[in-house]
């Protein structure tokens, strides 16, 4: 499963945004406690990366990414 972690930045200050891509293998979690899982991944994700780039971060997985990219399309369409 693949987590996408990302930060806008501040482009008034120079700041640009960032993005990190990070796979993990979720297939040895058990399919009922994958959920509390992503959860706890998405967390210690936010966290770890907050500390590196120093702001507040964002962490997608690739469904949700995917997601968000096919409403943007369907809404582009309709325009």
């Amino acid at each position: 499963m693949k987590f996408y972690v990302s930060h806008e930045g501040a482009a008034s200050l120079g700041v640009p945004g960032e993005i990190a891509t990070v796979e993990l293998d979720v297939e040895s979690v058990p399919v009922d406690s994958q959920a509390d899982y992503v959860e706890q991944v998405r967390t210690v994700l936010a966290a770890a990366f907050g500390v590196l780039w120093d702001t507040t971060v964002s962490v997608v997985t690739e469904h949700e990414m995917n997601a968000i990219a096919e409403v943007r399309s369907t809404n582009a369409d309709s325009i």
